[in-house]
């Protein structure tokens, strides 16, 4: 058996919108010869699902479900670029989780209605093993409007994993909202695990309402919630009659509702989320080079870092080598970072606000070369065995006079970006120019002539 999987973009999909999809699946897609029903988003876009319902026919199993996924090069780039799906007009969700083991990975979800009680997220009662997995989900700032929903029933398993949810503001309700008030009789069972919830004013960042909930909460982030980060007391004692399982370590709450919800294995602290790259005004991740880090102010350092706890049994269908942005995370557990981002070290390249940034220039041993603010090389000339002829242009190029190489050691690229040149043996020879522009993303090559003009290697 093989996976049956239907793109979706107004580009290049095979469908235009996720709608169409699954009524190409419900006609091509069969449980009982077919593996997992793929509905891939493959263009950098809006994807409008006022209100989807991820379901199909026949009885779904652990090898035979749903997964709504972005491909490759649209996965979770945040909230303007990307796979974005859009709830603009939808009678509750964007997407509902109707069936069991539907698996949401990798998309961007915004709730943008005007409406109150509209969710990201819905999942719906009886429905269990599902996953929303390395997903971003942004609510507005609209009163009882939730990230991830589920209402006065029974459901679960529900694993939320490696995802960023953040409210639109103080009128929104919760970044992650169980709302079984009837006591004890409904039963929902929850993995939350390396989520970072940025509550932004809101009531909670996780609330339960009554009910019997067993919530396993593992390297979770929860910050600025008027009524509670980490399961909202306000929340449990507005319904009444709480009977809750609560296991967890390694969360991150800004409240000590971590600590007093999940004991000493949890920390309590103000923090921001700020990416160190740019201006602070992405929420995301843009490319590999950003830095992304949890900022306790009073210390500016990240406490999130090498200290992961490791959470309970999982789901096999998760990723566990990367983090929501596709950084790599360390094998060993409790060398991984605690909520959604493994913190990476700012890198040569464009980081997320579209500047160019580039290390020194190491030349014959020389450090210091740098761009300048215009890109060009802010270099004086290197110094080159053997000529005295080497000279740098107005216009910010390098013009060498007379090298030919003979015997020369190879030329390395460090890992840091930096391009080295070692042991060129330069002799007299007629002109020989090379220039490289002046722009930062230039790359210095060197153009090799025999005494006849004719070239032997670059």
């Amino acid at each position: 058996m093989a996976d049956v999987v239907r793109t979706v973009g107004s580009v290049t999909g095979d469908s235009a919108t996720i709608a169409d999809a699954l009524t190409w699946l419900a006609s091509n897609y069969n449980r009982a010869t077919d593996d997992v029903a793929v509905i891939r988003l493959v263009d950098d876009e809006e994807y409008l699902a006022d209100t989807i319902s991820l379901s199909l026919a026949g009885t779904p199993t652990a090898t035979s479900y749903i997964r709504l996924e972005a491909g490759p090069g649209v996965e979770c780039l945040g909230r303007d670029q990307g796979a974005r799906i859009i709830n603009a007009s939808g009678s509750d969700a964007a997407l509902r989780l109707a069936e069991d083991f539907v698996h949401v990975k990798g998309v961007s979800i915004r709730v943008t209605s005007s409406a109150s009680s509209r969710e990201g997220v819905r999942v719906l009662s009886g429905v269990g093993d599902v996953i929303v997995e390395k997903c971003y989900i942004e609510t507005n700032n609209i009163d009882s409007q939730d990230g991830i929903y589920t209402g006065n029933y029974s459901c679960g398993p529900i694993t939320i994993f490696d995802c960023v949810i953040r409210q639109g503001g103080s009128s929104a309700r919760a970044g992650i909202h169980a709302q079984q008030f009837t006591g004890v009789t409904r039963v929902q069972t929850w993995h939350i695990e390396h989520c970072t919830i940025d509550a932004n004013g809101s009531q909670a960042g996780v609330g339960i309402r009554g009910g019997s909930t067993t919530a396993n909460v593992y390297n979770t982030c929860a910050f600025n919630a008027g009524g509670g980060c980490l399961f909202s007391e306000d929340f449990e004692e507005s319904m009444g009659g709480i009977s809750g399982i609560y296991v967890g370590a390694g969360n991150i709450s800004s409240d000590g509702s971590a600590a007093a919800k999940f004991g000493v294995l949890n920390e309590n602290f103000q923090a921001e989320l700020r990416d160190t790259d740019s201006a602070g005004n992405q929420f995301l991740v843009v490319d590999a080079n950003a830095d992304f880090q949890l900022l306790e102010p009073t210390l500016g350092t990240d406490r999130a870092i090498d200290s992961a706890q490791l959470g309970g049994v999982r789901d096999s269908r998760l990723d566990l080598t990367v983090d929501v942005a596709g950084n790599p995370r360390p094998a060993t557990y409790t060398d991984r970072d605690r909520g959604a981002f493994e913190v990476v070290s700012a890198a040569t390249g464009t980081d997320a606000s579209g500047a160019v940034t580039l290390p020194g220039i190491v030349i014959d041993g020389t450090a210091g070369r740098e761009p300048n603010a215009s890109g060009a090389l802010d270099a004086p000339a290197p110094a080159v065995a053997g000529s005295t002829a080497a000279t740098r242009q107005a216009a910010g190029a390098f013009s060498v006079n007379g090298p030919s190489v003979s015997g020369a050691a190879a030329s390395t690229r460090s890992a840091s970006g930096a391009l080295t040149l070692s042991s060129l043996l330069l002799s007299s020879a007629a002109d020989r120019v090379t220039t490289v522009a002046g722009a930062a993303s230039a790359v210095l090559i060197l153009v090799l002539l025999d005494d006849l003009g004719h070239r032997v290697g670059i």
